[in-house]
C-alpha cells in the first residue's frame, strides 16, 4: 500500500506540479500583458507630460507677450485714439462750412455748365443760314427772345395771309379771264 500512496502521492504531486505550472504560466502571461498595457501608459503619460509643460512653456510666452502688449500697444493706441477723436471731432466742425462751399461750387459749375449749353446753341443757331434759322425761330424753340420771336411769328402769319389772298387773287382773276375768253371764242 505504501507504494499505492507513493504512486497516489506522486500523481498529486504530479498533479499539483502541472496546475501550479498552468498557474503560473497564466500569471506569466498576464504579467506580460500587465507589462505591455504599463509600458503602453508609461509611454503615454510621457508625451502627456511633455505636451504638458510645451503647454505651460507656450502660456508663459503668451502671457509675457500679452503683458508686454498691454503695457506697451494700449497706452499707445489709446493716444492714437484720443488724437484721432480731436481730429474726428474738429472735420465734424469743419463739415457744415465744406458742405455749403461745396454746394456753392457745384451751384457755379451747373450754373457754368448751363450758361455754356447756351453759348452752344447760340453758336449752332447762328451757323445755320438765314432760311433754317426763320424755320427754327418759326416752328421751334430758338434762342432769340420771346419778344423777337413773337414778332417775326406775326410777320411771317402776315406774309403767309398775303401769299394765300395773292393766290386766291390769281385763281379768281384766272377764272374770270377764263369764263369772258369762253364767251368770246365763237363756237364752231
Amino acid at each position: 500500500m505504501a507504494s499505492i500512496d507513493y504512486v497516489s502521492d506522486t500523481a498529486k504531486l504530479e498533479q499539483a506540479l502541472i496546475c501550479s505550472s498552468q498557474r503560473a504560466l497564466q500569471l506569466e502571461a498576464q504579467i506580460r500583458d500587465l507589462e505591455s498595457r504599463l509600458s503602453t501608459s508609461l509611454s503615454d503619460s510621457r508625451a502627456l507630460s511633455a505636451l504638458l509643460v510645451s503647454s505651460a512653456t507656450h502660456l508663459a510666452t503668451s502671457t509675457r507677450r500679452s503683458e508686454r502688449a498691454l503695457n506697451q500697444h494700449v497706452p499707445y493706441t489709446t493716444a492714437s485714439l484720443d488724437k484721432i477723436g480731436e481730429i474726428v471731432h474738429a472735420l465734424n466742425e469743419d463739415l457744415p462750412v465744406v458742405r455749403e462751399q461745396t454746394e456753392q461750387i457745384r451751384a457755379c459749375y451747373d450754373g457754368g455748365r448751363h450758361k455754356a449749353r447756351e453759348l452752344i446753341s447760340s453758336l449752332e443757331f447762328l451757323n445755320m443760314s438765314f432760311f433754317s434759322r426763320a424755320a427754327t425761330i418759326v416752328v421751334g424753340p430758338s434762342p432769340v427772345s420771346v419778344r423777337r420771336t413773337m414778332i417775326f411769328r406775326t410777320l411771317t402769319g402776315i406774309l403767309f395771309l398775303f401769299l394765300i389772298w395773292g393766290a386766291w387773287a390769281t385763281i379768281t382773276s384766272t377764272v374770270r379771264t377764263h369764263r369772258s375768253n369762253d364767251s368770246i371764242l365763237p363756237l364752231v
